[in-house]
């Protein structure tokens, strides 16, 4: 059953590549007057298609498992649910009219999650097995690991179109590049709510990591594995990053290409974290 999880996890990143491919086609030959963000029937459908694939394997896999709740038994339940809630944020964002084509840029994030989650269940398919909800610590690190990932890939997403819109400004305005992306002041505003809404987040995953750590060592050999031991200093690098974003207002030299950078910087150590404790 290992190799069809792959697939199926490839498949539906691909479809969400192929919507995000699609839409940036529509986008080039769309006549002016076309609605800016607007990606075009073949897009449309090819998220549609890949969102309802992975929201029909999640019930599938509920069904399964005999149980009314999301089993998240290993990395094809987690990145697969983190893709159906990206996928809800890209279907909220585009009825917004601000953040309309800010939304488009979600759906190549969905396609990279999707394809590091078949990497990493090809590397080690049995990493959450386990009862995972019969502990509390596992619990409320399963959650706040999920709702911080979710917050710091909007954040991510949220400083890849600062740096684009930067750029496209000093070279001319949206006639050199996409139409209809937000003020540089409203995405700043944007990375920095998801900045605020996932750094609680992340700190009460380290503790509660740390707990649920400790209490299934119980000694101190169980934290001297180095994958253990990249995994924390990954988690404590990418803490630190986002820390230094939550506090920009405080100094306007950070504000900006900074600010924005540090959040992709950041993105990437925390799902490094991920790949640390997979691979051996």
């Amino acid at each position: 059953m290992l190799l069809p999880r792959i697939a199926f996890l490839a498949l539906t990143g691909a479809l969400f590549f192929a919507a995000f491919l699609l839409g940036l086609r529509h986008m080039r030959r769309a006549p002016a007057g076309d609605a800016p963000g607007s990606l075009g029937r073949p897009a449309s459908a090819a998220a549609i298609a890949a969102t309802l694939l992975a929201v029909g394997m999640l019930f599938y896999r509920a069904a399964t498992a005999h149980s009314a709740t999301l089993p998240l038994s290993d990395h094809f339940d987690a990145f697969l649910l983190l893709a159906v809630l990206l996928a809800a944020a890209v279907v909220y964002l585009a009825w917004t009219r601000r953040f309309r084509s800010f939304a488009f840029f979600l759906l190549p994030m969905i396609g990279c999650l999707l394809w590091l989650g078949a990497l990493l269940v090809a590397l080690s398919p049995e990493r959450f097995r386990g009862d995972l909800w019969g502990n509390v610590w596992t619990l409320l690190h399963i959650v706040t690991v999920i709702g911080g990932t979710l917050c710091f890939a909007l954040g991510c997403v949220g400083g890849a179109v600062y740096l684009l819109a930067h750029r496209q400004l000093r070279r001319g305005g949206p006639e050199a590049g996409f139409r209809g992306l937000p003020p540089l002041a409203t995405i700043e505003r944007f990375n920095l709510s998801m900045v605020y809404a996932g750094f609680p987040l992340l700190t009460l995953a380290m503790i509660t990591g740390t707990l649920r750590l400790a209490q299934g060592s119980g000694t101190a050999a169980g934290w001297a594995t180095w994958h253990v031991s990249a995994k924390i200093l990954l988690a404590i690098l990418a803490w630190l990053t986002f820390a230094v974003v939550a506090h920009v207002p405080l100094n306007p030299r950070l504000r900006g290409l900074h600010a924005a950078w540090l959040t992709i910087v950041g993105f990437s150590l925390f799902l490094a974290t991920y790949a640390a404790v997979t691979w051996m």
